[in-house]
């Protein structure tokens, strides 16, 4: 029975995300409010699916934060992925390069201001990086990263990429927001059947100052429930 939920949802999402982010294409040529728009309506289309299907619900517990600042969520599942385009009015999310060579996602993910992070970690790809979380932040927009880079199994700890040190080394001035999901059991594990119904917590912890160092900061994350 799980399996069958877990092929329905796979089906509804993946078939009905076609023709949302074709729509979505479309929105991101006439305005950037209408991209926003459109991966909204994706990221509500998700979390419908993963209600209704899967039995997945959520509540947000913690300050949840809407200006500049850096959060960074253990990542855990794709629910947090998806679902940060509803929680947040207008994140910029630091993700996989490679991500941005999708056809079509790649282009809305650029559009809507995505941050990439190369793996190779080139001059080059850090001056994109650079330039990608600058505009965000001169926007007022919360820098969303998954430090850890992918997502885990189990409480198996994970080590964090250098990607959240480069952004605390630009933007020593802003806080830090660690975020997780609380729950006894993992949301959407990875490779996994989903186990049904689920009440789940996002919690968005309180917020850190970098300038006290990274020490301070990868103690909370490390620190962080897994699940």
């Amino acid at each position: 029975m799980l399996r069958l939920r877990n092929l329905a949802f796979d089906l509804l999402f993946y078939l009905g995300s076609v023709p949302l982010i074709l729509t979505a294409l479309f929105e991101s040529m006439l305005s950037q409010a209408g991209l926003a728009r459109g991966s909204r309506r994706w990221s509500r289309y998700f979390l419908w699916c993963a209600r209704v299907v899967l039995g997945i619900r959520y509540q947000v517990s913690g300050a949840l934060p809407q200006h500049c600042c850096i959060v960074a969520m253990k990542h855990q599942s794709m629910f947090e992925a998806i679902a940060l385009l509803t929680l947040f009015d207008y994140p910029a999310v630091v993700m996989k390069a490679e991500l941005m060579r999708i056809p079509g996602w790649g282009h809305l993910a650029r559009r809507h201001g995505s941050i990439p992070v190369a793996r190779e970690a080139s001059a080059r790809a850090l001056r994109q990086m650079m330039a990608a979380a600058d505009a965000a932040c001169a926007e007022g927009r919360p820098i969303v990263i998954f430090p850890e880079g992918t997502r885990g199994h189990g409480d198996e700890p994970q080590s964090f990429k250098s990607g959240l040190f480069k952004l605390a080394q630009m933007f020593p001035q802003v806080v830090l927001v660690p975020a997780w999901i609380n729950n006894v059991q993992r949301v959407m594990p990875k490779g996994e059947v989903v186990p049904v119904p689920i009440l789940c917590s996002v919690t968005f912890g309180a917020p850190i100052a970098l300038e006290a160092g990274e020490d301070v900061a990868l103690g909370v994350l490390e620190g962080a429930p897994a699940g």
